[in-house]
């Protein structure tokens, strides 16, 4: 029975390795792995070639580490004194559309603004994760070398022996693998792949705050966009996210994991484990910042019609490897047609900038207060309470004015218009007068 268990155990064990995916392994010299917060890259995939270039975020706890990749082939480095990512992140990140600021104050200045705020708070902006945080250091890259060869494995002591070289240069450099890091290894090693290891350099090991690996930019000969990964059959690093931006002459989504395409990525939500979680997807303009920074800064060459798709990603209970591309018809279009500052956006602010006039307490107690007004005034001069709503709605209009961003304060407009004028063309009653009629007045003689 313990055999049985122990068969069944090891099957599920190699099952989920078989179909599973890890941040890159970054090592100290005893072998321990160090923590990798935030893996970012951006994939340019150019037909039989793609251009990666990546960033690791990490917890550097020893002055000297290993950051340890593979690669289906043998890639090519090149100098990359900056990251794209700044103008990427400007580029995609989406902004929520502006009627969402008028909603968040739909009553305006009124006690029902109040009331709502007090009541029935926003849970999702309780819930929003913090961000991730910032590296604080820069790692040195000291040496950069590219193995193959075959693992072996020993018949009598069944320990993994890596290829003579790697042997060397680990020895050489003071650094010990485990035997299960070595198995990990083979896994790509003997089946053809290629393994690029870093000496990398901490100037304040252990110190607060992130450390950051890169940018490192290669070019991979590959025909199917890719994510090169080490394959672990560990429980890996579940705590790494994962922010890809892949860029193809299509929208290009993972084969093996499904895709959520967030229409409202403003929000900030927590990604769901093994779940791509697409927070932009659309063409990139020919004049764009994005494309610009591209080519003339990075040197990537153009592509037809570029499609660019930026998708966050954290490990579920699998262990993977590679995370292969395809290009797909079937998805969403992000940001969509109800976009920020577009025509209906701006639309609903200016019908949203109207709530307060509608549907507050003190709007309809200032109409009934100048109605009541008109009614019983002894004069023809307008009484002061007839005067009271026309303000009111100023009020409003430069409640919307100071409290709204950019175009958001369209919503002031029709508000301030109504406002202005009343008070400058009031309402004039004309009396009610009898209309008399003279019945008695004789016909004349012909």
């Amino acid at each position: 029975m313990r055999d049985s268990m122990k068969w069944g155990l090891a099957a599920i064990l190699v099952l989920g390795a078989s179909t599973s995916a890890q941040a890159d392994v970054v090592v100290t010299p005893d072998g321990r792995y160090q923590t990798v917060r935030t893996h970012r890259a951006m994939i340019a995939h150019q037909g039989q070639s793609e251009v990666l270039i990546e960033e690791l975020h990490l917890q550097s706890e020893d002055r000297r580490a290993l950051w340890i990749k593979p690669f289906p082939a043998a890639p090519s480095f090149e100098e990359a004194p900056s990251a794209p990512f700044a103008t990427l992140d400007s580029g995609t990140t989406i902004e929520p559309p502006l009627n969402k600021s008028v909603r968040a104050r739909v009553f305006g200045p009124s006690i029902v603004t109040l009331l709502s705020q007090r009541l029935f708070p926003d849970p999702k902006e309780d819930a929003q994760p913090p961000g991730p945080q910032a590296p604080s250091r820069d790692l040195q890259l000291l040496d950069r070398q590219i193995f193959s060869g075959t693992v072996y494995t020993s018949t009598i002591t069944r320990q993994h022996v890596l290829p003579k070289p790697m042997q060397d240069w680990l020895h050489r450099n003071g650094f010990s693998l485990t035997q299960h890091l070595m198995g990990d290894l083979s896994a790509h090693l003997n089946r053809g792949a290629s393994v690029c290891m870093t000496l990398l350099s901490d100037s304040a090991p252990g110190s607060p705050g992130l450390a950051r690996i890169g940018p490192v930019r290669q070019t991979v000969p590959t025909n199917d966009p890719i994510f090169p990964t080490l394959r672990r059959t560990d429980s890996g690093n579940g705590q790494t996210l994962f922010e890809l931006y892949m860029i193809g002459t299509g929208p290009l989504v993972p084969s093996a994991y499904a895709t959520l395409w967030d229409e409202e990525p403003w929000l900030q939500e927590d990604v769901q484990r093994g779940r791509f979680r697409t927070v932009y997807a659309d063409k990139l303009e020919d004049t764009g910042a994005v494309l610009l920074d591209l080519e003339q800064r990075l040197g990537v060459s153009a592509m037809p019609n570029p499609f660019l798709v930026r998708s966050r990603f954290r490990q579920g209970s699998e262990a993977l490897g590679e995370i292969v591309f395809e290009s797909t018809t079937n998805f969403v279009r992000i940001p969509s047609g109800t976009e920020r500052g577009s025509g209906m956006d701006l639309f609903l602010c200016m019908l949203l900038g109207l709530t307060p006039l509608i549907y507050t307490p003190e709007s309809w107690f200032l109409l009934w207060w100048g109605a009541r007004a008109r009614a019983n005034r002894t004069s023809d001069r307008q009484p002061l309470a007839t005067r009271l709503w026309p303000l009111f709605v100023i009020v409003v209009a430069i409640y919307w004015a100071v409290t709204l961003p950019g175009a958001a304060r369209l919503a002031a407009t029709i508000p301030l218009l109504i406002g202005l004028t009343l008070l400058i063309m009031p309402r004039t009653d004309h009396e009610a007068r009898r209309v008399r009629v003279n019945f008695s007045k004789k016909k004349k003689d012909k």
